[in-house]
């Protein structure tokens, strides 16, 4: 049975590049991706029959941040074993913390580089426990 990888970013390129890259590292994964993060918040918690298997989200987005949707998220118990990662351009290890004791499951930065992408796409997975 496949798995469900959520992600939520504003940026389109980001988007793709992650969805390229993790048909790559975990084929068997079905992703859906959402560019605003209120309708993906809404869609997540009143349209999916069952939580998806991991939620990734960009932490700088107009409208609502990740952690904003991190902490609705966490608000509700149907997402307490749901693994969510957040990733920036540039996170302090202010930020990084602040996001963990929130719930994050995993915090990263985002790889400037487009060959970076499956190292570190992969090492979420593997410290998550994520499908692969």
């Amino acid at each position: 049975m496949s798995k469900t990888i959520v992600l939520i970013d504003d940026d389109p390129d980001d988007l793709d590049i992650m969805k390229e890259t993790l048909e790559k590292v975990a084929p068997s994964a079905r992703c859906i991706s959402f560019l605003y993060p209120d309708e993906a918040v809404r869609v997540i918690t009143t349209e999916f029959i069952v939580a998806p298997d991991m939620i990734i989200i960009d932490m700088n987005m107009p409208r609502k941040t990740g952690l904003e949707c991190l902490r609705e998220l966490r608000s509700q118990e149907t997402f307490d074993d749901t693994p969510i990662i957040i990733y920036s351009t540039t996170i302090s290890q202010t930020v990084q913390d602040t996001l963990r004791n929130a719930g994050a499951s995993h915090v990263f930065q985002k790889p400037s580089k487009y060959d970076a992408w499956e190292k570190v796409l992969s090492r979420v997975l593997i410290d998550v426990g994520g499908p692969q």
